[in-house]
């Protein structure tokens, strides 16, 4: 029989011997079995609440596992074990900002806390906080030189951000300690690729996918750098397979909730243009503001993903008088708000100027809390799907200026369908060809409408042309925003060293003016047969060569 001091707190007893004595001998599923019966009488011994909530996790009873920490923590609070392990699982269950609030408490409590620190930064590379994941993945291998966890992380990290050669040691040192371990197979993989060896980088991936026990993110993710590996050897045949196998794994991992999303979602985009193209231009009409906010110009950098909006950042971001905000949801409050409700829509048409004045006073206190610096600067807000919200921006912001990246909708597609994304409604669209073509067919469709009807201050910028005539380019575009031409943004690429770049782009950028990008699609032309009829009218719109 366990036995319990008054409190409920189970004591140093010759039952709790039993439980140290299982975990002595490495059977701690017995322990855990002990344990679990012993919260379940009522204890709240630390170990004993970690043990038995480790059980719970693992049966599926994740809510039931939280509150079995909490109440471990009630007789412990600064107890690191327990406060990482509810930090793991409020990870699990979703809940970030709690999850958050318990590492670091960890950290507080143990400023060694190895555990604690990686778990902040796979918390942070998840909500694309690069500069936090890679600072924290450093911390925890600070405090610990052998976490693998950590070291794989941070190269993994380092390898998807453009910054191969450094993601190299990292990657070394954890497959010096778990030669099998999958993300740091996916980093060292990551680096070859990086560095053109195609083959070692095939044969590295194959190995980690005749692996078992490697979850489907990880071999999602895998098939993807398979796909590369096969591009970058110039077989595209095989590459496609690839991909597609990748795009399919990744589908199965994340169900059917996105993929309703995405169907929502194209939806939206439907109706949303149907909704614009019935009201008169003249409902548009701009409303006279002064210049308000404290940017010296305000400017949104939009396009479809993977059009070049990445590349143009950085050519701006070198001029000194320009600052930019990279990817950050600065309009999703009023998107919300406006283009996803029934009615919306008129009532964004029937805001008066002093409920606008307010919105962008709250737009920019939400550009400083996401760490945009635009006082006295041209102001760049880049984020590729704010095509979506032009509205917005022609409503609330008549003031700005619109940047609008293009790109042959052929290679845009191509290129979506080969790279990694988040788990959003748009980005599982791009995990098949399909999809992609549809998500670009209805967004250009959007996008075209409200150029049509809207009095937007719009400049294109083609990619091929900015790469191809790069300066004579940058300079019309800087004539446009109101801003002489700099020499320092034909050395863009150097400066982009320095930045932290969260876009599959992020590698190429800092290669200068990449050239390789143009074109791809016709090495995979016989596997993008089905799509090519759904791109032809706006390869024709944007003045592209007709397809083959």
């Amino acid at each position: 029989m366990i036995a319990f001091t008054a409190g409920g707190v189970l004591t140093l007893s010759t039952d709790f011997e039993a439980v140290e004595r299982a975990l002595r001998g490495g059977d701690a599923s017995h322990a855990a079995t002990l344990a679990l019966q012993a919260v379940r009488a009522g204890a709240s011994h630390p170990l004993v609440c970690r043990l038995a909530a480790e059980a719970l996790e693992r049966s599926g009873a994740l809510g039931e596992a939280i509150g079995t920490l909490r109440r471990g923590l009630e007789q412990a609070p600064r107890d690191v074990s327990l406060l990482t392990a509810l930090g793991a699982g409020l990870t699990r269950a979703g809940r970030s900002a709690e999850a958050i609030r318990a590492l670091r408490a960890a950290v507080a409590a143990d400023p060694e806390a190895a555990e604690a620190y990686w778990r902040l930064g796979e918390i942070a590379a998840g909500e694309g906080e690069v500069d936090a994941a890679r600072a924290a993945f450093e911390r925890a291998v600070q405090a610990d030189p052998a976490h693998v966890e950590a070291l794989a992380a941070l190269a993994y990290l380092l390898a998807r951000t453009g910054r191969a050669e450094e993601a190299r040691a990292p990657a070394e040192r954890a497959l010096a300690r778990s030669p099998a371990h999958g993300v740091a197979n996916l980093a060292q993989a990551s680096v070859e690729i990086a560095e053109r060896r195609w083959p070692e980088a095939e044969a590295r991936v194959q190995r980690l996918l005749m692996s078992p026990g490697s979850t489907p993110n990880l071999r999602a993710a895998a098939y993807g750098l398979l796909g590369d590996a096969r591009h970058g050897a110039g077989r595209a045949a095989e590459a496609f397979r690839a991909y597609t196998t990748c795009g399919l794994t990744w589908r199965e991992a994340h169900g059917p909730r996105l993929a309703a999303q995405e169907d929502g979602f194209v939806t939206r985009l439907q109706d949303l243009t149907d909704r614009i193209a019935r009201t008169p231009a003249s409902a548009w009409k701009p409303m006279s503001v002064e210049r308000e906010g404290p940017a010296s110009r305000h400017v949104f950098l939009v396009g479809f993903p993977r059009s070049g909006t990445t590349l143009l950042e950085q050519v701006l971001a070198a001029h000194p008088a320009v600052t930019t905000l990279e990817e950050k949801p600065t309009l999703q409050a009023l998107e919300e708000r406006y283009l996803t409700t029934v009615g919306g829509l008129e009532e964004l048409l029937a805001v008066t100027p002093e409920r606008a004045a307010r919105f962008r006073r709250e737009y920019w206190e939400r550009v400083r809390g996401l760490g945009g610096r635009p006082d006295g600067k041209v102001f760049v807000d880049k984020l590729p799907m704010n095509l979506v919200n032009l509205p917005l921006i022609a409503r609330l912001f008549p003031g700005a200026k619109v940047l609008f990246a293009l790109r042959d909708p052929r290679d845009v597609v191509l290129s979506a369908f080969r790279r990694a994304f988040a788990p959003n409604a748009v980005m599982h669209a791009f995990s098949t060809p399909e999809g992609a073509a549809r998500m670009y067919d209805r967004t250009m469709a959007l996008a075209e409408t409200c150029k049509a009807k809207m009095p937007l201050e719009l400049r294109q910028v083609r990619y091929e042309r900015l790469v191809a005539e790069f300066e004579t380019e940058a300079r019309e575009i800087c004539a446009f925003l109101g801003i002489g031409w700099h020499p320092g943004m034909a050395e863009f690429a150097a400066l982009a060293q320095g930045r932290t770049i969260n876009t599959p782009s992020a590698a190429q950028v800092r290669e200068g003016l990449y050239r390789h990008g143009e074109g791809q699609w016709l090495a995979y032309r016989a596997q993008l047969a089905a799509i090519l009829p759904t791109l032809a009218p706006w390869v024709a719109r944007f003045g592209y060569a007709p397809s083959p």
